[in-house]
């Protein structure tokens, strides 16, 4: 039900909800919808763009400084916001959001998000495996 073209998620904050995503698809790890801003998102915006800011790194300029500010942000969102989907809400979520300018999407305009849940450790285990491959 939670992966079914068309169903809608929320992003939630105290009750609040401050977007709405509608799934569109699938790609190989997470799920993929149109998300859509509502004005209460841009208090929280500024997380998502670090996150992805730093999601977007090649793993060799990955470091262990930057390991513990993704988490650090991972955090706050997760436990700050809620992603609910049909089948109830979901705690420990990767949220990635691109507009079609690869900006954040405003109020009122459309953009593309893919999410899935379960990646808190993501980035320590590159940073781990780039550790264990360079001390060799």
């Amino acid at each position: 039900m939670d992966r079914e073209i068309g169903a809608v998620w929320e992003l939630r904050r105290q009750g609040t909800v401050l977007a709405r995503i509608t799934v569109t698809g699938e790609d190989e790890r997470a799920l993929v919808g149109t998300f859509a801003a509502e004005p209460e998102f841009s208090e929280v915006a500024p997380l998502f763009l670090a996150q992805c800011a730093l999601g977007s790194l090649s793993e060799p300029e990955i470091t262990d400084t930057l390991v513990r500010v993704w988490e650090g942000l991972y955090d706050s969102i997760c436990q700050s916001m809620v992603l609910v989907g049909p089948s109830g809400p979901l705690e420990g979520f990767e949220l990635n959001i691109y507009d079609t300018d690869g900006e954040l999407p405003q109020p009122g305009r459309e953009a593309v998000a893919q999410f899935d849940w379960g990646y808190r450790d993501h980035f320590a285990w590159i940073a781990e495996r780039r550790n264990r491959f360079r001390r060799n």
